[in-house]
C-alpha cells in the first residue's frame, strides 16, 4: 500500500501534503467524492437528488439533455462575437464535452450571474457580448 502511494505521488509530481490538499479542495469545494481504493483514487461524481455516484457514461449522457435556461450546476456554451464557442459550467466542475474542455465558472463571479436565467438565442452583455447556444443539464436539477 505505501508503496502505490509513493509511486502515485511521483506520478502526481505532488508532495503528500499538496494531495491530499488538493483532495480536500476537490471535496469540500466542487463538492466531488475521492475514493481511495488501494492507494488508487478516484474522483466520483455524487448526484444529491439521486443519491448516489455517477458513472463516466452516466455524467455523458446528463451533458446531452437539453434545458431551457441557464441554472447552477449545468453546463452552457456561448458564442462570442468573433463567432467562437465555448463552453462553461455554472457553479461545478464538468467533464469536457465531446473533446471540448469545459470552463467552470464561481457562480457568484459576475459572468456566471450574467448567464443564469438566460435561454438559447440570448445575449450575454459582458465585454463585447456573447450569444447562448446551448444549455445542457449535467448536474443540475
Amino acid at each position: 500500500m505505501e508503496q502505490l502511494k509513493k509511486n502515485w505521488l511521483k506520478r502526481s509530481g505532488r508532495e503528500l501534503s499538496g494531495v491530499e490538499g488538493h483532495i480536500s479542495h476537490l471535496k469540500t469545494e466542487h463538492g466531488l467524492f475521492v475514493s481511495n481504493i488501494n492507494g488508487v483514487y478516484k474522483l466520483e461524481f455524487y448526484h444529491n437528488k439521486l443519491d448516489k455516484s455517477l458513472s463516466q457514461k452516466e455524467l455523458e449522457s446528463l451533458m446531452d439533455i437539453d434545458i431551457d435556461f441557464v441554472i447552477e450546476n449545468c453546463i452552457v456554451q456561448i458564442e462570442n462575437y468573433e463567432s467562437i464557442k465555448k463552453w462553461y459550467s455554472i457553479g461545478i466542475e464538468a467533464l469536457n464535452k465531446n473533446n471540448e474542455e469545459v470552463t467552470s465558472l464561481d457562480k457568484t463571479k459576475k459572468f456566471a450571474q450574467n448567464l443564469l436565467g438566460k435561454q438559447i438565442g440570448d445575449y450575454v452583455d459582458f465585454g463585447k457580448g456573447f450569444k447562448i447556444i446551448s444549455i445542457k443539464k449535467f448536474l443540475s436539477e
